[in-house]
């Protein structure tokens, strides 16, 4: 339980520290995006229960930063983007509906481990 706790807040400090970074939120989420595809091709690899569980925590952990990120980003621009798209060329919605995406994915390699 302890483990627990201390990685969540872990996981809330350095989201909240990647969200801030000022770097641009298009390459950040394009990074992100390829980290989610990557996992869930390992995924399909992997041998042991203990694999398939930690892979599905990485893919878990970047999508929260992913959906943080989005959230902080469209925070900061409030209403400055045109057409769903703000200054960087970032369709917000476009990356949330990826999110969405992988989410589902990752909801079904969970329903996998659990059978």
């Amino acid at each position: 339980m302890k483990n627990v706790v201390l990685t969540t807040i872990l996981l809330i400090v350095s989201t909240a520290t990647n969200a801030h970074s000022g770097e641009n939120p298009a390459l950040q989420l394009e990074k992100k995006r390829s980290y989610i595809l990557q996992y869930q091709k390992e995924y399909q690899t992997t041998a042991t229960q203990e694999e398939k569980i930690a892979n599905l925590h990485k893919q878990l952990r970047t999508l929260q930063s992913t959906i943080v990120l989005l959230r902080s980003s469209l925070a900061s621009e409030n209403s400055s983007f045109v057409g769903n798209r703000d200054e960087f060329g970032l369709n917000y919605f476009a990356a949330l509906s990826d999110s969405l995406k992988d989410t589902r994915q990752l909801l079904k390699q969970l329903e996998d481990v659990m059978d």
